[in-house]
């Protein structure tokens, strides 16, 4: 008979037991009372069930057939067959040995990591905008960004550079969004360590897996040490310890790896300052507050010094001596990112369509800026920000907002040469979306409830909705946050 009769009929069987059962016990079987029938109708279930699962796994689960192959210099023993559990090989062999899984195999842990550092540049080749440079408004020859100006802070960056490269260790910028920072640290790296190759990693990788991988693997070339680049270092923090931690930094300083790193001021301050007071003992920014704490900071300024302004007005570049001469109270860093005009170009985008305004499009930058608010780290969907940015236009259907699609591509549309509100942002495996940062500073109104919700609905763990109630609570919403506390217990396994 084969397999597959086989185990029709099995089935079958299986079937008619249990339904034979209480028709055995309903008539006193067995020439026994209805209790004796009982037991004898359940003793015939469970070895009746017991010889069905047998023929059945002998059936379905082939016995695995080991073959030995003998090359030169070693033994290559297989296991084929469907295997769970513990394979165990015994005998004696003279060579190497390699057992190999290849049914239901899987990457090895360190692939991913091996991708990551497979991306790595050196330092003196490395792309300020792939880093998180803000584009500056085109200038004569159509290039992205003006040259340097040299910073006060520059000469303190570059020791504590050099300091952790001989050393091992971290440099941490600090300051408000287009202050410079991302542009400012590339720029000591590049005249201290210029051949060390540079490690990008997504805001979701497993840096502990990475830190471990490249304590272990040189980069290929002159270099032997690497440079791990964490730009907006608050995304890479926490994570249910998939984040940086005091550990990571250990392994990372052992292995004299430079890290790298840039925080806006709100969110140092946030983690530094926070109480705590609704999350009790499931509070992780204590641990986040220790790591920041062991780290020396130098803060960057947004608005430039007298010296800054003049090295900025005595460049041959247009773009720098325009900043200079017109930047007013903003930064020069801060003027040549367009953030204030993009500002003023949001703001002014509620009013109605027949006015030239975008109310939709207003919404879904207004939803994006609220989720980043919310302290969320996972990368905003396209789909996300559409079904939250209803919540803005509950008072504007007098300015007739516009179609979806038509608001859609108005908050992703380069302005200035510079930037879009909403930008491109990717985590691994993920296409999304942030809103310009400067936005997101600048913002100072109540987040709704239900983006509120959303934040904490949409958050990939639990690691992560602990940081979106103490965002709540920092934020003065600390009955929600109360009321999202209460709800995490629904999350945790």
């Amino acid at each position: 008979m084969s397999p597959e009769p086989l185990s029709s009929y099995l089935a079958e069987t299986s079937t008619f037991a249990v339904d034979i059962g209480p028709v055995v016990w309903a008539a006193g079987g067995f020439s026994q009372n209805g209790s004796t029938a009982l037991v004898w109708g359940i003793c015939f279930l469970v070895v009746l069930g017991s010889g069905i699962g047998l023929v059945h796994r002998a059936l379905s689960h082939p016995k695995p057939h080991l073959s030995t192959t003998e090359g030169q210099g070693g033994v290559n023993s297989r296991i084929d067959g469907d295997v769970t559990g513990t394979a165990v090989q015994v005998g004696t062999v003279i060579g190497g040995i390699r057992i190999s899984a290849e049914r239901h195999a899987t990457p090895a842990p360190h692939t991913e990591m091996e991708a990551v550092l497979s991306t790595a540049v050196p330092v003196r080749e490395a792309l300020p905008r792939r880093l998180g440079v803000h584009a500056a408004r085109p200038g004569t020859d159509d290039s992205d960004l003006p040259p340097y100006v040299p910073r006060d802070a520059d000469e303190l960056i570059r020791r504590r550079v050099r300091t952790a490269a001989e050393r091992g260790g971290a440099v941490l910028l600090v300051g408000d969004s287009t202050a410079g920072k991302s542009r400012t640290l590339l720029h000591a790296l590049q005249q201290t360590v210029p051949e060390r190759h540079l490690v990008v990693p997504f805001p979701d990788t497993d840096l502990p897996a990475l830190a471990d991988r490249m304590k272990t693997t040189p980069p290929e070339g002159e270099s032997e040490r690497w440079v791990l680049w964490l730009d907006d270092l608050d995304r890479y923090l926490g994570r249910d310890g998939g984040g940086l931690t005091e550990g990571v930094l250990r392994v990372l300083t052992a292995a004299r790896t430079v890290l790298a790193a840039t925080m806006r001021s709100e969110y140092y301050d946030a983690y530094l300052d926070a109480s705590g007071d609704v999350l009790g003992e499931m509070n992780e920014g204590a641990d986040e507050a220790r790591l920041l704490r062991r780290i020396d900071v130098v803060e960057l300024d947004r608005v430039w010094s007298l010296e800054e302004v003049r090295c900025a007005r005595e460049t041959p570049d247009q773009r720098l001596r325009e900043a200079a001469a017109n930047h007013g109270v903003h930064g020069i860093a801060e003027y040549l990112a367009a953030g204030p005009d993009l500002l003023a170009e949001w703001r002014r985008a509620r009013r109605h369509t027949g006015r030239g305004g975008h109310p939709r499009g207003h919404a879904m930058v207004a939803a994006a800026i609220d989720l980043a608010r919310t302290d969320l780290r996972t990368v905003l969907t396209r789909e996300l920000i559409w079904r939250i940015h209803t919540a803005y236009l509950t008072d504007a259907a007098a300015l007739h907002p516009e179609p979806l699609d038509e608001a859609w591509d108005w908050a992703r549309k380069i302005r200035l040469g510079a930037s879009g509100l909403l930008v491109p942002e990717y985590g691994k495996g993920k296409e999304g979306w942030r809103p310009f940062d400067y936005l997101v500073e600048a913002a100072d109104t109540s987040i709704p409830e239900a983006t509120w919700q959303a934040a904490f609905d949409y958050a990939s763990d639990t690691g992560e909705r602990i940081r979106v109630l103490s965002a709540a609570d920092r934020l003065g919403e600390r009955e929600f946050a109360y009321s999202l506390n209460f709800n995490l217990w629904g999350y945790r396994s």
